[in-house]
């Protein structure tokens, strides 16, 4: 019986897979939660807001790490395999993780202070470059390929079920610590827990053999030796038009759970806790919707519902922040719910969009560098731009109206992608000319 037709073995990836999601995601949720007081600390200003923005820009910063640890993770995925590289990866997150945990301030070591802060996301974007398509490679590779939309909703969801991790610790320290406390030294406490979830997912991923289409080219002797070059020169046009039609997601996403509890705080003149709380509510909901939508997937099409999501992004993206900068508990909740509709459909459908785009001997490489130039380009600047956008115009619809224009010039490409909606070959041909 192979992965593809043992659900246990089916489970048990897909769990070992979402872990390193989940860590991965707990740290960026954490670090966005937490951005006010890390502002103030490795970066302190007479402008409350420059603090903010100092965070954010090294959060966008460390971006430009992701592709280069997409490329060099990506070349030994398809080489050595899925699990490897997997294995490596969940260990150096957990460890930078772990090392923001425990770094000195500004305060107590100058300007060392934010360059170690830069060198630990640095290092924890290079091994999240790798960890995300190779998760999606190995969850959906396990299952059976009239499950793969629900398993790709599945793991979405542990991007939510991270936040929500870190948006339910941080409220709890603030609660039970309070401010002074909280800032002092309450904020390294979520960092430190970093380290033993890193520990348990290298220990669920070395339980499990490689997936059954690697292990298939594996044993035919079809890997590429050199995966990226290979992609470049064969699928550079496909990466191209999936690239421009993830940004959509790749925007939403980080916008929903990074920017909005901060915009919450500064602008909606919600507290740091209620602001979180709000934000928690929204991730549940959205968990459930993204499984929900993964089924979706399934019955109708990857791209189907990506366009489906893209047209909610357009139609929905200002009315939620319509809706959010009204001021309120109840305000901010509804409005993120409203985000939640296209952000759970898109994000349902991005693994497997990414996974069935390219042939199984290139997909970790092209998936990986797809995926985080995007997000290097979009989604790392997207806190960034929307602060800058509403201090600069004062008006708290432009972040709605940024994602909603970048919907609207994605929907080419994702109706491009929506006419074919097709697997390609699962093992393409060794070619002799790329090396």
């Amino acid at each position: 019986m192979t992965g593809h037709d043992d659900p246990g073995v089916h489970r048990r990836a897909l769990r070992a897979a979402g872990i390193g999601s989940v860590l991965e995601w707990f740290e960026f949720g954490l670090y966005a939660y937490l951005a006010p007081i890390i502002g103030a600390q490795f970066f302190p200003a007479s402008d409350p807001v420059l603090p903010v923005l100092a965070a954010f820009a090294v959060f966008g910063l460390t971006y430009v790490a992701r592709p280069i640890g997409g490329m060099v993770l990506g070349h030994f995925g398809d080489r050595i395999g899925r699990r490897a590289v997997l294995s490596f990866s969940v260990v150096v997150m957990g460890l930078a993780t772990f090392a923001m945990g425990v770094l000195p301030t500004y305060d107590q070591a100058g300007l060392l202070a934010p360059a170690l802060l830069v060198g630990c996301r640095l290092v924890q974007a290079f091994s999240s470059g790798g960890e995300q398509m190779g998760a999606a490679s190995f969850a959906l590779e396990h299952s059976p390929k009239p499950e793969r939309g629900r398993a790709s909703g599945v793991l979405s969801a542990s991007i939510a079920g991270g936040y929500f991790l870190g948006a339910v610790l941080v409220l709890g320290l603030n609660l039970t610590l309070g401010t002074e406390s909280m800032a002092s030294y309450g904020w390294r406490i979520p960092f430190l827990i970093a380290l033993p979830m890193a520990l348990y997912g290298r220990y669920l991923r070395s339980r499990l053999s490689d997936t059954p289409e690697f292990e298939q080219i594996r044993q035919a002797k079809t890997v590429s030796s050199a995966p990226l070059r290979e992609a470049l020169a064969t699928q550079s046009r496909q990466m191209l038009l999936v690239g421009m039609g993830v940004v959509p997601v790749a925007v939403g996403v980080i916008v929903l759970i990074v920017y909005i509890p901060t915009f919450l705080a500064s602008y909606a003149g919600l507290s740091v806790p209620a602001a979180v709380a709000s934000n928690a509510v929204a991730l549940l909901v959205l968990m459930a919707g993204m499984v929900m939508a993964g089924r979706l997937v399934d019955r109708c099409g990857t791209w189907r519902v990506m366009s489906w999501a893209a047209v909610g992004y357009v139609v929905l993206a200002v009315p939620a922040f319509a809706v959010l900068s009204t001021g309120g508990f109840a305000a901010a909740v509804i409005g993120q719910l409203i985000l939640v509709i296209p952000v759970a459909l898109s994000a349902a459908a991005l693994y497997i969009g990414l996974v069935d785009a390219f042939p199984i001997r290139v997909r970790y490489s092209a998936g990986s560098l797809t995926y985080n130039a995007v997000l290097a380009v979009f989604a790392g600047t997207a806190p960034v731009i929307a602060t800058y956008l509403v201090a600069t115009t004062g008006s708290p619809l432009m972040p709605g109206l940024y994602i909603a224009v970048l919907a609207l010039a994605a929907l080419p490409a994702i109706v491009r992608l929506r006419r074919t909606d097709a697997v390609p070959d699962p093992v393409l041909p060794r070619t002799e000319n790329v090396q």
